[in-house]
């Protein structure tokens, strides 16, 4: 009665979808315990952690998946549905839902290896079932999946890479959020379409270097306060060694080698053009940058004229008497008579 397609569980699906109880005794059917139905979500979970099965205990596995289940279940739950377009809802409780299992999960090697593409597409519809009959339901769906399973797996990464390359908390915060940062900069503005050839170096090309950015923009252009090129390198090595790379990406030009020569290169030309800069900022520009850029500025507008500044003295700045000018000077000042003595300037 609910709408939601609803299946028989199959054998390999033990609790908690077909919990076992003792019957009252053999051969007495009225006391079997009925068989519990498994739904869409439930069988997608089952399936899509079945690669990984033979990692864990049975028992863990059983209770592994009803984890699963109930971080499926109990995403979303606080949203807002009718402020909302389906597209935000959806990233929304993917980002929800996928906090969720990280947290929990994170630890787990194998958890880059599970697809959870068709769980998360039976949760929404279970979630949000108003929206399950449109035409773009599953592309958002998919596109919702892989874009907050690529941030929640960069994230954990970032966070365990940044504890091992330095011990001072506030370098470790300004760290991850650059390096973040940037991430999603140089991840939004990455193409699938790019050639297969260059496609990984576009990716880590811009992350680098917006990292760089985003720590001259924190310490004035200095980054080398934060880290230095050589333990940043080791770094952004250590994420792909992580699997720190988009799967999205990774799956389309694959992942690239270890110890990756492109990293350091371009680490290394990243905090070439960072010291260039600082020595540009500390020196100045020229007089005729600074007469070009103010010409720039004024565009038609004319320069007010100078204004005039008063001498010092009448004569002040004048060229020096001539001989005949000073005789004639001297004579003037002979035939004044003097001023006699104890007779003040006023009254004389």
């Amino acid at each position: 009665g609910s709408g939601h397609s609803r299946l028989k569980c199959p054998a390999h699906i033990a609790a908690p979808c077909q919990p076992t109880m003792a019957a009252a005794g053999e051969g007495d059917a009225a006391a079997a315990p009925p068989v519990r139905e498994a739904t869409l979500l439930q069988l997608a979970i089952a399936d899509a952690l079945k690669p990984i099965s033979h990692l864990e205990q049975a028992e863990e596995f059983d209770k592994l998946k009803f984890k699963v289940c109930t971080y499926f279940t109990k995403a979303g739950r606080s949203l807002e549905v009718a402020s909302k377009s389906f597209i935000q809802l959806a990233n929304d409780f993917a980002d929800m839902a996928f906090g969720s299992i990280f947290t929990a999960l994170g630890d787990k090697d194998w958890l880059v290896e599970v697809d959870f593409t068709v769980p998360f597409t039976a949760a929404l519809r279970e979630r949000f079932p108003k929206f399950a009959n449109m035409s773009h339901f599953e592309k958002t769906a998919q596109d919702a999946c892989d874009r907050a399973f690529d941030e929640k797996q960069s994230e954990s990464v970032l966070w365990e890479c940044v504890q091992m390359v330095s011990e001072q908390k506030q370098q470790r915060t300004k760290l991850y959020e650059a390096v973040n940062l940037a991430r999603k900069t140089a991840k939004s503005s990455f193409s699938k379409n790019s050639l297969s050839t260059d496609g990984l170096e576009t990716l880590m090309g811009g992350w680098i270097k917006n990292t760089v950015e985003q720590l001259k923009a924190a310490t004035g252009g200095f980054p080398e306060q934060v880290v230095s090129a050589e333990v940043l390198t080791q770094f952004f090595n250590g994420i792909v060694a992580k699997n720190g790379l988009p799967r999205t990406v990774t799956a389309v030009f694959g992942a690239p080698p270890a110890n990756w020569p492109y990293i350091q290169s371009t680490v290394a030309e990243a905090f070439n053009e960072a010291a260039d800069d600082a020595a540009a900022a500390l020196v100045g520009p020229s007089a005729d940058e600074r007469a070009a850029g103010l010409e720039a500025e004024l565009g038609d507008r004319k320069l007010p004229p100078p204004k005039r500044s008063r001498g010092r003295a009448e004569g002040y700045g004048r060229a020096p008497p001539t001989g005949e000018q000073a005789k004639a000077w001297q004579d003037q000042i002979s035939r004044m008579p003097a001023r006699p003595y104890g007779i003040s300037k006023k009254k004389w």
